[in-house]
């Protein structure tokens, strides 16, 4: 694939789209409806980011209409997210969208980073033995 320019190119040619990015002020609603419209028919989302990175509503309009094939995401609108908060698991619940999966906020679990994580928590109560024992 060609080297793109901007969001905008990128969306156009892309058949998969995969998200990471923090939230900010600026990623907040990243991809809504002007950003769903330019991407091609078909498309498929997986967003591991955060659920305000996108507009849910959006989401889910691109999911019913098949402008987006399938859309996978851990992260929803509101932690925790409720049918209130978030669209796409309201749908979701109803079985609305054949083509939507969630899965509970587990990207980030791997082995690699539990076993880092483990160790990070093991070293801190350490650190916190070693002190209080002074």
């Amino acid at each position: 694939m060609p080297q793109v320019e901007n969001l905008d190119d990128l969306l156009r040619q892309s058949d998969f789209i995969t998200i990471h990015t923090s939230l900010t002020r600026e990623s907040r609603r990243l991809i809504d409806r002007r950003e769903v419209g330019l991407m091609k028919d078909g498309v498929y989302i997986v967003n591991t980011a955060r659920g305000e990175v996108v507009d849910e509503n959006a989401i889910l309009e691109g999911l019913k209409s098949g402008k987006i094939a399938g859309y996978a995401t851990d992260v929803l609108t509101g932690e925790p997210p409720t049918e209130e908060t978030s669209p796409l698991l309201r749908a979701f619940r109803r079985g609305e969208v054949p083509n939507l999966f969630i899965t509970s906020h587990i990207a980030g679990v791997t082995r690699e980073s539990v076993k880092r994580y483990t160790l990070y928590v093991a070293k801190g109560v350490r650190d916190a033995l070693m002190a209080f024992k002074r």
